[in-house]
This record gives structure tokens, C-alpha cells and sequence, in this order.
């Protein structure tokens, strides 16, 4: 399963990415080179590739044994080891004993955002040797 970041935010990351790209060719153009024109293209060029990691590489990726949180240093916590899952206003926090990876909410898109939650409050958790739903009102807590 795939938990995809927001389309808004993909868009808004390209179109800043192009808009400081073209504020720095702007500057050679008006005024010579500059490293502060440099510095206007490189962020650009930052930002464009942070989009495109983004539009490639999505915000989580659940298999069949692990939970993977994208980014630069990507985060991963195998699915047996997941003891505790807390319920914050606008983020999720799974928990191993060793690790933990923060959800943010904001950043996902509505309809993965939905079947996150169907997934984590299907998610059995096994706290020492014995079977359980570590938060026995998951669907009663208001995550969204």
C-alpha cells in the first residue's frame, strides 16, 4: 500500500522550484553574474528536485512486513515490531521499542489519509506475548 503525499503540495513545491529558477536567469539577464543569481537558480533547482523525489518516491510505503517513511534519510520499522501507535491532532506516531516514525497528516492526501487509518485500526499489536489493539477507542478518536 501506497500513502501518497498531497497533490497540493507537489504542485506548490514545482511551481516555487520554477518561479526561484526564474528569478535567478532574471538576474544574469538584468544584471550580470552574481552569486546571489546563483543562489536563486540552486534553490530553484533544489526545490524542483525535492518535487520530483516527492512525485516519485510517495510519503510511506507499507508491504507485508515493513513500514517505510520516504525522505532523504528514509525510515523504516519492521510491521511485527510495532508495539505502540499514539493518536496526536495532526500526526500519527507508530513506535517500535527501539525507534518510532511521526505521520504527519497535512502532508498526506485525503483518500490515502483514510485508508492509513483503516489500516493502523486494523493493525493488530502484540505486547508481551499476547495479541491486542493497543488503542481500544482507535475509531473513536478524532484523526482527521
Amino acid at each position: 500500500m501506497t500513502i501518497r503525499y498531497s497533490q497540493k503540495r507537489i504542485n506548490f513545491n514545482l511551481g516555487y522550484g520554477i518561479l526561484m529558477i526564474i528569478i535567478g536567469l532574471f538576474g544574469f539577464f538584468k544584471s550580470g553574474v552574481s552569486f546571489f543569481n546563483f543562489g536563486w537558480v540552486i534553490l530553484g533547482l533544489l526545490q524542483l528536485g525535492v518535487a520530483l523525489y516527492e512525485r516519485k518516491n510517495q510519503y510511506i510505503t507499507i508491504t507485508d512486513t515493513k513500514f517505510i517513511k520516504h525522505s532523504i534519510f528514509p525510515k523504516s520499522v519492521e510491521i511485527d515490531h510495532i508495539n505502540n501507535i499514539k493518536i496526536f491532532a495532526n500526526s500519527f506516531k507508530v513506535e517500535t521499542v527501539n525507534s518510532s516514525i511521526t505521520i504527519n497528516k497535512i502532508l498526506v492526501e485525503t483518500h490515502s489519509l483514510y485508508r492509513l487509518h483503516d489500516y493502523l485500526s486494523t493493525l493488530k499489536l502484540s505486547i508481551d506475548g499476547t495479541t491486542t489493539y493497543k488503542d481500544k477507542n482507535f475509531e473513536n478518536k478524532q484523526t482527521l
